[in-house]
């Protein structure tokens, strides 16, 4: 039985009197609309739509469907549809139907009738597609000269096929030219010379191609190292002897019930109390005057509810200061802190608590000291009677000219501490310690001290900051040249940071400085000390891993104030970090010099540039994240290739000083190829023109 031909169109009209006119689109502006198919029978396994509009042709599968939301550019277009069952055989087709479209919300309705089953066209099989660095070669095996091959494209996110070209029969390959994805798709379908009829879609294969797995690492300019000259080498490091002489006893209580009843117990065994830290339980004591024991014998005092332990101490870990000599800010270059200082200077808002000797207020007329405390004498006297705290904050201006500065006392004015003061000052600075409140409390904590032994108290001072607070802390890792960090700086919450000096124009670990550290920074030495600032103002030189710590700690404080999340600083430290030894972390440097400028550019990125070794045409290119810790394999075309790799941190788009520029020689890429190739990416000097 012939069915009847339905052919309508229904229009929603959404247009109002007085706006019709807005609801007008531009030729190149996409409409949407709704294609429904009107077929009585059972839904055939493919019915195909023929869109088109002038030169363009899109078609469009639907298998088990009737029905599609469509976009096309405005205009006037021609719609067919036909319906093949699985052997390819039209079995169904609509008229053709001229559209105007012009207006969002058009409901487009083909009704198919059934037609006398024509015999089918050919299909095409193994066909193939390799993506060449002149674009993406397809190609199959040839037809009769009566058949004319017509190439269909569509991308992973469309739903049309677009057409690209009718070739001339017998044709057996065709090269796309312009820009292809590896996502792209690609079919084949042949059209009889003089009848007109076209045979079913035919799909190519995924797009073959050569994977190419980078690996790269940047090698910087360190050449104006090599342009500082000793004026007048300082004395030989005079950094204090580790020292384990105590004066006083740290009572360590079990449980807060046991602290409750402190003050009984510990008179009960001849102790008398000297001060208190209630977040930790701990309490420090001396023996009374007519005890029989000596300290050594009371360190060893254990009790159910308390124990004893020496009161251990802290020293600063620097050289004695000397005057300025003229050695140039060479450590502001090694952090990349010019480059830095254009992104963020810092912010008042910003506070660094530096527990220490103190800090002479006098030294610095454009910086915020914040009130402190001193734990040595306890009172709110913070003023620096041995003169290392002050040189600590000196450093810390330098790096962040924008900044506000909390003093917390620590050190006496033999720059040494204890145990029992450095713990308050810790939960003091974060503002954690519930007998002396700190209105203030820092973001970040610089230690310019420390012990060889580890100690319980600055141990669990540590962890109450790093549990309850967001306070990044920072340590010098020790002058010993040990295989490990001292404490506090070997706590895994406390980045430690080692020394870097200047040896034949290369940054090296100073040799005084301890292994292992999380970063180095620069340190400096008796041949090449750091620019500070001494009490009363006075300009010195002076090296040591105390001169490092603040370093980073004035780093981490740009990067807070340039909206770094607390959480992010270390991460980002690690991937941005200028890498001197083996690839990764090492015991000599850790993760690597701290690089201010990098860190300061969470999203910075190189361009990786592939190109045909045979036309120098552009066939690729990829931007990879600096702090990408691995980069997936990039898909490129097979045939003789050679990348370039271009991190532009000067003048855009102009290759100059300071960028960082590799170039590969020429390699083979062969379809299903896996290429490894590592870019060292190297700076380019001042001297370049």
């Amino acid at each position: 039985m012939k069915r009847k031909i339905y052919l309508s169109l229904f229009l929603m009209l959404s247009l109002t009197l007085s706006g019709c006119l807005g609801g007008l689109f531009s030729p190149k502006q996409p409409v949407s609309f709704v294609l429904e198919l009107e077929w009585e029978e059972e839904t055939p396994d493919v019915f195909e739509i023929e869109m088109k509009k002038g030169g363009d042709e899109h078609l469009l599968i639907l298998e088990g469907a009737k029905i599609a939301e469509l976009q096309l550019p405005a205009g006037t277009w021609a719609f067919k549809a036909v319906a093949r069952d699985a052997d390819g055989k039209i079995f169904a087709q609509s008229a053709e139907q001229r559209l105007k479209l012009r207006q969002e919300g058009i409901i487009l309705t083909l009704t198919l009738e059934e037609t006398p089953a024509e015999t089918p066209l050919p299909e095409v099989f193994d066909l193939s597609a390799d993506w060449r660095a002149a674009g993406v070669y397809l190609y199959w095996p040839p037809a009769e000269e009566s058949f004319a091959p017509e190439i269909f494209r569509r991308s992973e996110k469309d739903r049309l096929w677009e057409k690209q070209a009718r070739l001339k029969p017998g044709t057996a390959s065709y090269l796309i030219e312009n820009d292809a994805e590896l996502s792209d798709e690609f079919a084949l379908r042949l059209v009889h010379e003089k009848e007109g009829r076209k045979g079913p879609l035919n799909y190519f294969g995924p797009i073959k191609h050569a994977l190419l797995d980078v690996k790269w690492r940047f090698e910087h300019d360190f050449s104006y190292l090599e342009e500082l000259r000793v004026q007048e080498m300082l004395p030989a490091a005079l950094f204090a002897a580790p020292s384990f002489e105590y004066k006083d006893l740290i009572a360590r209580f079990h449980t807060a019930a046991d602290y409750a009843l402190r003050a009984e117990l510990l008179q009960e065994a001849g102790l008398v109390i000297k001060r208190e830290l209630p977040p930790l339980l701990a309490v420090l004591v001396e023996p009374a005057l007519d005890s029989p024991l000596s300290l050594e014998e009371w360190s060893h005092y254990f009790q159910a509810e308390f124990y004893l332990a020496p009161n251990l101490p802290v020293q600063a870990e620097a050289s004695p200061a000397y005057g300025a000599e003229s050695y140039g800010l060479w450590n502001q270059r090694l952090l990349h802190l010019p480059q830095a200082w254009e992104i963020s200077q810092g912010s008042r808002r910003i506070r660094i608590a530096v527990l220490d000797s103190g800090i002479d207020p006098k030294a610095f007329n454009d910086i915020e000291i914040l009130p402190g405390y001193n734990f040595i004498g306890e009172d709110d006297n913070t003023n620096d009677d041995y003169g290392h705290g002050t040189q600590v904050a000196g450093i810390i201006t330098q790096v962040m000219p924008q900044v506000s500065l909390q003093p917390v006392k620590v050190l006496d004015q033999r720059g040494s501490g204890t145990e029992f003061s450095v713990s308050a000052g810790i939960l003091y600075a974060a503002g954690l310690h519930t007998e002396r409140f700190n209105p203030t409390p820092a973001h970040i904590l610089n230690m310019s001290l420390g012990q060889i032994s580890e100690s319980s108290l600055i141990g669990e001072a540590v962890l109450e900051v790093a549990a309850r607070s967001e306070a990044i802390m920072v340590a010098a890792a020790g002058n010993y040249g040990l295989p490990r960090p001292i404490y506090p700086a070997a706590y895994p919450a406390v980045l430690a940071i080692g020394a870097l000096t200047n040896s034949g124009g290369q940054p090296v670990r100073a040799d005084y400085s301890n292994y292992a550290p999380d970063f180095t920074a620069p340190g400096g030495s008796k041949e090449f000390p750091i620019r500070t600032v001494n009490r009363g103002g006075r300009p010195s030189s002076t090296f040591g891993t105390s001169i490092a710590a603040p370093h980073a700690a004035g780093v981490i404080g740009l990067m807070l104030a340039a909206g770094t999340a607390p959480a992010d600083v270390k991460p980002l430290l690690e991937a941005t970090a200028v890498d001197l030894g083996p690839l990764g972390w090492d015991e000599e440097f850790g993760a690597g010099l701290i690089n201010a400028h990098w860190a300061l550019r969470p999203n910075l990125a190189f361009q990786l540039f592939v190109y045909s070794a045979a036309s120098g045409k552009l066939v690729r290119q990829v931007e990879i994240p600096v702090a990408a810790e691995d980069f997936q394999p990039i898909a490129v075309p097979e045939g003789e290739l050679f990348v370039k790799a271009w991190l532009d941190l000067g003048e855009l788009g102009v290759r100059d000083a300071g960028d960082y520029f590799f170039r590969s020689h020429p390699f083979p890429a062969g379809t299903e190829d896996e290429i490894e190739l590592e870019l060292v990416l190297e700076e380019i000097p001042a001297s370049y023109n």
